[in-house]
């Protein structure tokens, strides 16, 4: 601490007048904090943590020089669209910083970023927490697909036939949701029809390959839907209904919106989204 042990007791009872507790007390063992003591640790140190990113330069900050792990929150699609590009960017840029990717938590999205779980996350939010920051990504919208040849389906489709055909299912289970097939659903059911499910998965990558050797057909991101059917014998079909556009956002928590290495991680995925999403 750089002080004497008279000064060292001189702050320690100026500090106990202003918190009205002994903060430290003599053991057998040493001196040992109080739980209040305790608790003011803690939140002390998370309250110097931002002041420090506060006066914090960010010119000072090295890409090359940095050593961290960080936690990125998507969907299989955005995962395939954005993360292959990243990490070659990471890998040249920043190659002490390491990128793990686990699946998003819609209902749980404020509690993980602000636990630190995950640093940001990225796909389409319906709302928005408070103490959360969003920037938009890409906006893109949905089409259909289904495989090419189809023995009742060739470069058009009807509402008729989009519903009595069989389709594949991003959710439809206890444990995950995809919102824009919920937003399908929403559609439909305006209509005054459904869909008849025929397979259902947790992964968006399954989706177009199981359409692509079966008569089943999908509705599914119209720019990912492009780039499998060049290496997939697909068809990629306007939907015989009033679509949606949906934006994909990139989210944050307030706990990291200083921090010199998340602004550069933030910002060096606006870039690659820019590059890679529509």
């Amino acid at each position: 601490m750089g002080m004497s042990q008279p000064g060292m007791s001189k702050a320690l009872t100026r500090l106990r007048v202003v918190f009205n507790d002994p903060l430290l007390v003599r053991t057998n063992q040493g001196m040992v904090a109080t739980p209040r003591g305790i608790e003011l640790r803690l939140q002390i140190r998370t309250g110097m943590k931002h002041i420090r990113e506060a006066l914090a330069d960010p010119g000072d900050f090295e890409p090359a020089l940095a050593v961290s792990t960080l936690t990125v929150a998507a969907t299989d699609y955005i995962g395939t669209s954005l993360v292959p590009p990243l990490m070659e960017r990471l890998t040249r840029e920043a190659p002490g910083v390491r990128l793990n990717m686990v699946p998003p938590d819609a209902p749980r999205l404020r509690e993980l970023l602000e636990n630190g779980v995950c640093d940001v996350s990225i796909g389409f939010f319906v709302e928005m927490a408070d103490g959360l920051y969003a920037t938009q990504l890409s906006k893109d919208g949905m089409a259909c697909i289904a495989r090419d040849p189809h023995p009742l389906i060739a470069g058009h489709l009807s509402l008729a036939v989009y519903c009595e055909n069989r389709h594949v299912y991003l959710g439809a289970s206890p444990l995950f949701n995809s919102t824009l097939e919920m937003m399908t659903d929403r559609a439909l059911k305006s209509l005054g029809v459904s869909r008849d499910i025929g397979f259902s998965a947790s992964s968006s990558t399954v989706l177009p390959e199981v359409v692509a050797c079966t008569d089943l057909i999908a509705t599914y991101p119209r720019q990912a839907a492009l780039r499998y059917a060049k290496r997939l014998p697909l068809q990629v079909l306007d939907l015989p209904f009033p679509s949606y556009e949906y934006t994909v956002s990139m989210v944050w928590h307030g706990r990291s919106h200083r921090a010199s290495l998340h602004r550069w991680f933030r910002q060096l995925i606006r870039e690659v989204a820019d590059d890679h999403l529509p």
